[in-house]
């Protein structure tokens, strides 16, 4: 059973920094505590230092294969990698670019026999992925490697049963998911909810 889109997407929230930084000074503000409230911007203030954020990134990455690790076969690579400001059939990276280089780095080293990209619509209403997909042959890799997902995805729940799909139709029995390591584990449970 799939969770509403607040549950895994905005419920997140409540457990990022900010959220539980808020909530303790919501609880020292209601509690008349000013020390409690002092704890949640101490708390805000350690958090948001580059040396916390490493450390986060790092305890998450931990948990999962490296790139050298993996043989699966397909690569999935999960959207958030692409910037819809770009001029219409013009690819332009956005902050998650290393998802796509990861995607393209285990086809090309062999490691995966075939790339996934996902459909998903840019603001002007076009096929981003298919900008993607020429993207992706213009860098090397055979257009026979590349499959585009049928249907188009709005959001990580989409992708994943969009993978499920994939993996039935072609025959997969093991895939890689290629995203970022704050968003693997809401990824993983997707798609293990999708039947991945």
């Amino acid at each position: 059973m799939m969770l509403p889109l607040w549950a895994h997407k905005v419920g997140v929230v409540a457990f990022l920094p900010i959220g539980l930084c808020s909530t303790v000074i919501v609880i020292g503000m209601l509690l008349r505590r000013r020390c409690v409230c002092g704890l949640g911007l101490t708390l805000l203030l350690v958090a948001s230092t580059p040396a916390c954020g490493d450390w986060v990134i790092s305890t998450l990455e931990r948990s999962y294969a490296t790139v050298g690790e993996v043989r699966a076969q397909a690569a999935v690579v999960l959207g958030g990698y692409s910037s819809q400001a770009g001029p219409a059939g013009k690819f332009q990276y956005s902050e998650g670019a290393d998802r796509l280089e990861k995607g393209l780095e285990l086809v090309v080293s062999g490691q995966v026999e075939t790339l996934v990209v996902t459909r998903f619509r840019g603001s002007d209403g076009q096929d981003q992925g298919e900008t993607i997909r020429a993207e992706v042959i213009r860098r090397g890799v055979a257009a026979a490697r590349v499959v585009m997902t049928e249907g188009f995805a709005e959001n990580t729940a989409d992708e994943a049963l969009e993978t499920a799909r994939l993996m039935r139709a072609h025959g997969w029995t093991q895939v890689v998911v290629v995203t970022s390591a704050f968003h693997m584990k809401r990824a993983m449970w997707l798609m293990q909810q999708a039947g991945v």
